[in-house]
């Protein structure tokens, strides 16, 4: 099929197959497809909704068109999808070193901001973070210290003109919802935040068709992450069957809080609270949506087997400095290979 032939398709309210939409992304890696045509195909996506196939057949052609990464069993990503304009603090990133602390190989998948003021690149750059690695240098760290940044731009080079669009839009598209199944590494389980609660089951089944493992989440239909402000929605993903529950503060003996409570800015304030927090610092509720969000990444991991005993091993590797230490291990790796 021509590329035009895939724009009728959804423009007519059809779904694209999984095959249909993996060639479609790669007509579009390979320079064939105009910035008219990218956009046009994205708000189709979005007027129509995106189906699972669509979604899970997009990812496996961004992680070919990916940085060659080799291939490393266990790995872990708690990437969310952005798009929330909740303008909360770097909740999934500050939440990696929490992971990483307790044992999760993390490889955390990000880019810079698109509709917030402070994107997961944007706080570690600001921590002294290097983004810009090789791929001998992110495969040294992850042996090394367990954790690692995989900048998106970095990883996947051939999303320049699509990212171009994604800027001129500025609103959520289907690449939005592809950045957090498209790390290039192959990763075996993952947390993964998604903006609308309509989307977690999708997203839940784009998951399994990729043969991963994990939990999908959305907080009171507002957040990409786990909340405390209201009900928390997952979807618990398993090889053949996916679970959907809700979650409220109360029935893990949290708190609940507002959304100014975990209110972030510029990265030059995230980055401050991001270090609260890793110091034990803070012990509000910022900390407490660390803990309920590790908790869930723990979960997501089969690390643990409850939310309960997640958020305690939280607790201890935040009050012993493990968690501070491995973003200190990430500042200093990184910078080694500047």
């Amino acid at each position: 099929m021509e590329f035009k032939e895939y724009l009728l398709k959804v423009s007519n309210g059809e779904n694209l197959t999984k095959k249909e939409a993996y060639e479609a992304i790669n007509e579009i890696f390979n320079g064939e497809v105009s910035d008219i045509e990218i956009a046009g195909l994205l708000l189709a996506l979005r007027t129509k909704g995106e189906s699972y196939e669509e979604i899970a057949g997009m990812a496996e052609g961004m992680i070919e068109n990916a940085m060659p990464l080799d291939n490393k069993r266990g790995l872990f990503d708690n990437c969310g999808t952005g798009g929330d304009r909740s303008f909360s603090f770097n909740i999934s990133t500050t939440n990696s070193f929490v992971l990483a602390a307790g044992g999760v190989k993390m490889a955390k998948h990000g880019n810079r901001s698109i509709s917030s003021k402070s994107g997961s690149a944007d706080l570690l750059e600001s921590l002294g973070v290097n983004l810009n690695l090789s791929k001998e240098a992110i495969e040294q760290l992850m042996d090394e210290i367990g954790i690692v940044f995989l900048f998106a731009p970095n990883v996947h080079p051939k999303l320049a003109q699509i990212m171009k669009v994604r800027r001129a839009l500025k609103i959520p598209t289907i690449f939005n919802i592809l950045g957090p199944l498209a790390n290039p590494y192959k990763i075996d389980r993952q947390l993964l935040g998604i903006y609308s609660k309509d989307l977690v089951e999708p997203m839940a089944r784009a998951m399994q068709s990729l043969g991963r493992t994990g939990i999908v989440v959305n907080g009171n239909n507002h957040l990409d992450e786990g909340t405390l402000t209201g009900e928390t929605y997952i979807a618990i993903v398993e090889e053949d069957n996916i679970e959907l529950k809700t979650i409220t503060p109360e029935s893990v003996g949290l708190n609940k809080i507002t959304l100014k409570d975990i209110e972030g800015g510029e990265p030059i304030k995230n980055k401050q609270i991001t270090i609260d927090i890793l110091q034990g610092k803070e012990h509000g509720p910022k900390r407490d949506i660390i803990l309920f969000n590790a908790a869930l990444g723990f979960l997501a991991n089969k690390t643990v087997k409850t939310i309960e005993e997640g958020i305690n091993l939280a607790k201890e590797v935040i009050d012993q400095g493990k968690a501070l230490e491995k973003l200190n291990e990430l500042v200093e790796g990184s910078r080694k290979y500047a």
